[in-house]
């Protein structure tokens, strides 16, 4: 019977956030997302399959440069990275937009 619990735990899908896919796409910027580094890596372990996917075919995430290919990566990333700082970049402003229009709205 144990067995049967931890097998189901296993299989059960633990999200990550929007900020810890990033770091284990692009790499940390500032302050991590995740407790420490063996989280981090546990977390590219679990979740590779589904992070790769998010990549052209040619393309890999920080993660796999840190954890798969012994971490020897450009300093300031490659297309991929650049692309998705680019994406990240326009969401946070998107989302700074909408806080901005929220906060004139509560004023009048």
């Amino acid at each position: 019977m144990p067995r049967v619990n931890r097998l189901r735990r296993a299989r059960e899908h633990r999200n990550l956030t929007h900020a810890q896919e990033l770091e284990l796409l692009i790499g940390p910027s500032g302050k991590s997302a995740f407790l420490d580094e063996a989280t981090r890596r546990q977390a590219w372990i679990e979740h590779k399959a589904e992070l790769m996917a998010l990549l052209p075919p040619d393309g890999r995430g920080w993660g796999w440069v840190r954890y798969e290919a012994s971490g020897s990566v450009a300093s300031k990333g490659g297309r991929i990275t650049t692309a998705l700082r680019r994406i990240d970049g326009a969401k946070a402003a998107e989302l700074a937009a909408r806080r901005a229009a929220r906060r004139v709205g509560a004023r009048r």
